[in-house]
């Protein structure tokens, strides 16, 4: 399965191992308060050792359902990243340009994040957002993709496409921050960008590093 055999063991050896310790140490004491007190003291101690037995019963039985838990968190994210890829493919299969420029826009905005101190977990954040901010113009009619003029309603679909994008990416699970730095990635300083005519520091700051990017 892939795991080193050393670890194994100890996740199975030492539950083991301390209920050993901890039934050797009450059996000493017991046998003394046998030979001090009286026999009378074997029924508490049995009450004490089936709640400890059962104790380490549940303890056991988290573990495994916690590491359950990670694999199908694991499986989960995969799946939503699955499905953002597929909608980045269907992207990619009509404009290359948008796949290329999304991948470059995702390494450089975390380049810009960890210059600007940003802890790991927001690097990652504007990456993946890098790597997403454009889904949205898979609402483009084929003619968007190529080179020349737009029409005014055309300009008024691409205004559009960043959420159109944060709300594809928004449905996902545990994806509302990556939505939102989506939404505001053609926000620009001095009010003018779209869509929501965002200006200075109303816009969220891994949002601008993406614009920047």
């Amino acid at each position: 399965e892939g795991v080193r055999m050393d670890r194994e063991l100890a996740a199975t050896a030492w539950p083991l191992i301390s209920t050993n310790l901890v039934l050797a140490c009450a059996t000493a004491v017991l046998v003394y308060l046998v030979e001090t007190v009286g026999p009378g003291v074997i029924v508490f101690s049995g009450i004490i050792l089936i709640a400890h037995s059962r104790l380490q019963r549940d303890l056991l039985q988290a573990q495994r359902h916690a590491e359950t838990a990670r694999q199908l968190a694991a499986e989960a994210q995969a799946q939503r990243d699955g499905l953002v890829r597929i909608i980045l493919d269907f992207v990619d299969a009509r404009d290359q340009m948008t796949a290329r420029h999304s991948a470059a826009v995702a390494r450089y905005a975390r380049r810009i994040a960890q210059a600007a101190g940003c802890s790991e977990a927001e690097q990652q954040l504007v990456h993946t957002a890098g790597l997403y901010h454009d889904v949205g113009k898979v609402m483009f009619a084929d003619r968007m993709f190529k080179a020349g003029k737009l029409t005014d309603e055309e300009w008024e679909i691409v205004k559009r496409h960043p959420e159109r994008g944060a709300e594809l990416v928004g449905h996902l699970p545990n994806h509302a921050d990556v939505a939102a730095i989506i939404l505001a990635h053609h926000e620009r300083i001095d009010g003018r960008g779209y869509p929501r005519g965002l200006s200075g520091e109303e816009i969220p700051l891994l949002s601008r590093m993406i614009s920047i990017a």
